[in-house]
């Protein structure tokens, strides 16, 4: 099986690799405005509302109500991996450290999507992209140790992050074949924001900002980026790379995130990293190449994951 994407498959990854790539470096300026939870609880809601019109565009509504029991308890705990657990620990490693380390931690959870997938059966196992695998995560890592910022809490968060991420990656691929990723996410997104609610009610914590009226025209427009673009388009062209592709190819391509995170960092905050760290940027994206050139055979047929029911 081929696992390099085709022309219209490689549109949607690089829109969705662009979406997120920007995540880290523009809600880091909106870190001494929102606390973590309440920026990652309305960002969402936010993300909730622009997938509510386009299901509605698309006449959508009425798909919610064939889904099975099943579907929809994957889909709600596919909302508390991601929208309560990974993006809300994502959130913390930026507060904790810079958008470039905590976009390059975050980033190991292809390796994670990999080894869940072979665990699965979904992908058989292959030395090339293993070897590939090892060199990405070596890249990685030397990509944090020499990043500014110092400290094990941000990396820590970041790490965590990347866990419930690939989780929910993998479950995605299970159901990204039978549900629309507009019914998908909007259900995950209403569970995930639900459970953000009452861990925000149950810890004192404030769902908006105190002063609200006083933020500026660019606090409004970053905030408007990751409502709209990040937690509502993103997930969109992400759902569609999955429906495309092996679970650990659509997942690769994020290799290339701290890369434009990285530049978007520089742009936006003024970070600098080092020379070791773009040394360590290097070593990914070479390895990403590797990866995507590389050809698994599938287990049996094209291996779209699992079928639900």
């Amino acid at each position: 099986m081929d696992v390099r994407p085709g022309g219209s498959d490689l549109i949607w990854f690089l829109l969705t690799l662009v979406i997120w790539s920007s995540m880290e470096a523009v809600s880091k300026p909106l870190m001494g405005w929102f606390d973590p939870f309440s920026l990652t609880f309305c960002r969402f809601l936010c993300g909730i509302a622009v997938l509510a019109v386009v299901a509605a565009l698309q006449g959508r509504l009425k798909e919610f109500r064939s889904l099975d029991r099943r579907t929809l308890l994957m889909l709600c705990s596919m909302g508390l991996l991601n929208t309560f657990l990974s993006m809300s620990l994502l959130q913390l490693a930026v507060l904790h450290s810079t958008p470039a380390t905590a976009a390059t931690v975050f980033c190991v959870h292809p390796v994670l999507v990999l080894a869940g997938s072979v665990i699965l059966g979904w992908e058989r196992f292959s030395w090339i992209r293993s070897a590939a695998f090892a060199a990405a995560f070596a890249g990685v890592a030397l990509v944090s140790s020499a990043a500014p910022g110092g400290g094990l809490a941000g990396p820590a968060f970041a790490l965590a992050a990347a866990l419930a991420f690939a989780s929910y990656t993998l479950m995605s691929k299970k159901v990204s074949g039978r549900v629309s990723p507009v019914t998908a996410n909007l259900v995950s997104f209403c569970a995930g924001v639900v459970a953000l609610g009452v861990f925000m009610a149950a810890t004192g914590r404030d769902p908006v900002p105190g002063n609200p009226a006083g933020a500026g025209t660019a606090d409004l427009l970053r905030f408007i980026h990751l409502g709209v673009l990040v937690s509502g388009i993103g997930y969109l062209t992400f759902f569609r790379a999955l429906k495309a592709m092996p679970v650990s190819a659509a997942s690769l391509i994020f290799f290339l995130k701290p890369v434009l995170a990285t530049g978007f960092s520089a742009a936006l905050t003024g970070e600098r990293p080092s020379a070791a760290f773009f040394a360590g940027l290097a070593l990914v994206v070479l390895s990403t190449a590797a990866c995507l050139l590389s050809r698994p055979r599938p287990r049996s047929g094209p291996c779209p994951g699992p079928r639900l029911g």
